[in-house]
Formats: C-alpha cells, structure tokens, sequence
C-alpha cells in the first residue's frame, strides 16, 4: 500500500468495550504524537482524545484505509485505531463492517491496543455490530494527496484475547 497523506479533523467517538474483570478500567490518554500527516480529533469515553493521522491507498486505487494512532512519552505506539475499504470519492458512507470483509460494501472499522515498544499487541476490538457509525468525506483531493471528513459514533467489541 502507498503512503497518502492525510489531513483530518472532524468528530470521532468511539468506546472499546472491557472483559467483566476489567470493568472499571478505563484506557489512559495517551499523546497524539506528530500529527505531521495528519490528525484526528475525538472524544473517547467522555475525554477529549487526539491522535495522529495517516492514510494508506490500496493497491487498485479505489478505496483509502485510515489509521489513527497515540504514542507514550516515547514516541511507541499505544494505540491504533483504523478504517479501511473507503471510497476515494466524497459522500457519506456506514461504518459497520468487518475490518477484514473487503466485498461488504462497508466501512470496516478496528482498534488496538500496544505495549513494549509499540510492536506487541494487548488487545484488538473489531467494530460493535449493532452500532452504525458513519464516515462523511467532505474533500478528497488525490493531486494533493489531502483528504478531509467528519467521523460519526463507533463503539468496539473485545475481538482479541478472547473474553
């Protein structure tokens, strides 16, 4: 996939669901990092939340994925959020489907979380089915590689380690 570069602002909530003896804990705030590609503003169990943001064509140039990520004082990944099977044209569209369901006509959505030095997983939440979330692109200019939107409610189920 190539590096597109990405320039987002809009709103984002989204919630990640916890095992029965996490319940209570609450994932911290972590640092948004560069945001030199881009960056993506939201509100993460009532919190104010930003992070990073960075685009990636697929290899038929026909649909975008889009990655959110945090870092720790660091500069390691913590957190990884992304969107995947996106249009490359404006419109509004549902963010509903599995990350890894490419021919859903959906926009699938995912969330991890990192430890170490950013390269080992905790945890991934795959898209909570139930909840319809949206992604509105308002402007996607591929000469300069900038695309713009608005990002709607997102909720997550534990995917990984199972509970």
């Amino acid at each position: 996939m190539k590096k597109v570069l990405l320039f987002c602002a809009g709103l984002l909530l989204f919630g990640a669901g916890c095992r029965k003896e996490e319940e209570g804990y609450r994932i911290p705030i972590y640092e948004a990092g560069p945001q030199d590609t881009g960056w993506a503003e939201a509100s993460r169990d009532g919190e104010d939340w930003t992070a990073t943001g960075y685009g990636l064509m697929g290899q038929s140039r026909a649909f975008l994925a889009l990655r959110f990520v945090t870092y720790n004082e660091y500069g390691d990944q913590r957190e990884n959020f992304g969107l995947n099977d996106i249009p490359i044209q404006t419109g509004k569209y549902l963010i509903k489907g599995d990350p890894d369901d490419h021919d859903d006509n959906f926009i699938g959505s995912a969330y991890g979380l990192f430890t170490s030095d950013g390269d080992a997983i905790i945890a991934t939440y795959h898209n909570d089915e139930s909840i319809e979330g949206f992604l509105e692109l308002t402007l996607v200019d591929t000469l300069n590689k900038r695309v713009e939107g608005v990002f709607g409610i997102c909720q997550f189920e534990r995917h990984y380690p199972d509970e």
